[in-house]
């Protein structure tokens, strides 16, 4: 059978265009799913902030060593849930914090510089080859670290949760 080669490059076409269009949106997805991690990250540490401003408070006042001529202090299961307050903090920082190692976009001077600027052109056909397989390759390496991040994220919740409930305990002593 003799396969026609312009009719085979007409059919790839809307294809290479279709996987183009979804390597851009997987990699801009990624993106909002990051922002999206970190705004709850964000909430978090205000809400061990808040947890251990009013818990611990409480800890403090109701501590058999509180009264009114020397300050309170913490003691014994007491030292624990701030202890999970400054892991949940760190972890969450972590989140929160910024890195040039993530890759969402390709920088249009690199792109004439790469497509245009050495010599001819290349076709619209190679382009969209190209920048979807980096943006796979992209995708990949951002979500390996996407991953790990959800990881420290998940861990800070717990620690949130043992925090409160430690508190919890230690006010109904």
């Amino acid at each position: 059978m003799v396969v026609d080669e312009k009719l085979l490059a007409q059919d790839l076409g809307p294809l290479e265009a279709a996987i183009y269009d979804e390597s851009v949106r997987t990699i801009s997805e990624q993106s909002k799913l990051l922002d999206s991690l970190r705004t709850r990250a964000g909430t978090l540490l205000a809400a061990a902030n808040i947890a251990t401003a009013f818990l611990g408070g409480l800890a403090l006042t109701r501590s058999p060593t509180a009264h009114a001529a020397s300050p309170a202090h913490l003691h014994g299961l007491a030292w624990v849930p701030v202890g999970l307050f400054c892991f949940a903090f760190a972890l969450s920082l972590i989140v929160l914090t910024p890195s040039r190692n993530w890759v969402f976009w390709h920088h249009p001077h690199d792109l004439l510089g790469v497509y245009i600027d050495p010599g001819p052109p290349t076709t619209l056909s190679e382009f969209r080859r190209t920048i979807s397989y980096y943006n796979g390759t992209h995708y990949n390496r951002n979500g390996n670290r996407l991953r790990w991040l959800f990881g420290a994220f998940s861990v800070a919740s717990l620690a949130l949760a043992a925090e409160v409930v430690i508190w919890l305990v230690v006010l109904a002593r």
